[in-house]
């Protein structure tokens, strides 16, 4: 005996969870575009290749993609904290050390086989509180 099969229909709300979780999706794609767009206008071949993935992985179209950068270019916040010199890098560090951390990053670029590091090492003395820059490479 068989049985007729019924279409199988999505209900309201697993529809309306996966909106959830692509509004989700979009906000993470935007944040880390965001994120790039504030430390530089160009885009390191690394970082173009990082974003296509994660474009593909949060499911994010061309259309969504160029709406949000549309967003990005003019969004005032992301041009108001764009490092542009070593007196921007240093309020940077200056204000993440306030958020508690010791040692911060701003960027990092492979060159050749190295690893340059710009950023903060905070040192903590026992009567005085004093901080150190370092530009290292690793």
């Amino acid at each position: 005996m068989e049985m007729a099969s019924a279409p199988i229909s999505r209900g309201e709300d697993e529809i309306d969870i996966e909106l959830q979780v692509h509004c989700l999706e979009t906000k993470a794609y935007s944040a880390v575009l965001r994120a790039f767009n504030a430390e530089s206008d160009a885009l390191s071949w690394e970082k173009a290749e990082l974003i296509s993935h994660i474009r593909k992985g949060l499911r994010i179209s061309s259309a969504e993609h160029k709406e949000i950068l549309r967003k990005i270019s003019s969004d005032e916040l992301v041009k108001s904290i764009r490092i542009t010199s070593e007196q921007d890098g240093l309020a940077a560090c200056n204000i993440l050390h306030a958020a508690g951390p010791p040692k911060v990053v701003i960027t990092s670029m492979q060159i050749a086989d190295k690893l340059l590091l710009i950023g903060s090492h905070q040192k903590i003395k026992v009567l005085d509180n004093s901080s150190a820059r370092y530009d290292k490479v690793v």
